[in-house]
């Protein structure tokens, strides 16, 4: 049998790994995380359990690969959506309906990476990192908000983290409870309280 070269080694190499996450991405919307085995995974993509341990030695390096691969197209995107042309505001909501939007398509995968102990646990590395990067784009958003005058002067990091975490607490607690509220409303409702506020000016008390 020829010997395959570099090129076509990555390329096959690439393809099992897309087999591997279909796979996991199936078995989760079909039995959740109890279902979510080694054998249950190598089965469910039509590989040997040792060709799938040749790609990932145990379930904490599977998790690591699938958490990277989901979270992969919301990194891009809010990396894209925060050097496009537009106004802070447009870009912040931009990037809440682009979450929420991602996350409602992908629901019981992103029911497992945000709410499994399994995740939590195990992927805390991963998570505050990822959190970390969102933090530092949001943050440079913020920042040219107040230096245009759109936004009055804040701490940009401090509001960075509190959107951020509004944002994930709110897609958190829709899949828990197993709501699907729209887009359009969770997005209104960030915009209300971040970018309006709540109080009136003729009540606001916190200048």
């Amino acid at each position: 049998m020829p010997k395959l070269t570099p090129a076509r080694k990555a390329a096959l190499d690439l393809a099992v790994r897309d087999t591997i996450y279909d796979a996991v991405v199936r078995i989760l919307s079909e039995d959740g995380n109890h279902g979510l085995t080694m054998n249950r995974v190598a089965a469910t993509a039509g590989l040997a359990k040792g060709s799938l341990y040749n790609y990932f030695r145990d379930k904490r390096r599977l998790l690591h690969f699938v958490y990277e691969r989901a979270y992969e197209p919301i990194r891009t995107r809010l990396d894209e959506t925060a050097r496009r042309n537009g106004t802070a505001s447009e870009k912040l909501e931009a990037i809440a309906r682009m979450y929420f939007e991602y996350v409602d398509t992908h629901r019981k995968l992103f029911d497992f990476l945000l709410n499994d102990a399994a995740v939590r646990g195990n992927l805390k590395n991963e998570q505050d990192s990822l959190r970390a990067h969102a933090i530092v784009e949001l943050t440079a958003i913020i920042e040219k908000g107040v230096e245009t005058g759109e936004f009055r002067p804040t701490k940009p990091e401090h509001v960075a983290e509190l959107l951020l975490g509004a944002v994930r607490q709110m897609a958190e607690r829709q899949l828990a409870s197993g709501r699907r509220e729209p887009v359009n409303e969770s997005v209104d409702m960030l915009c209300q309280v971040f970018l309006n506020g709540l109080a009136t000016g003729e009540s606001r008390r916190c200048e």
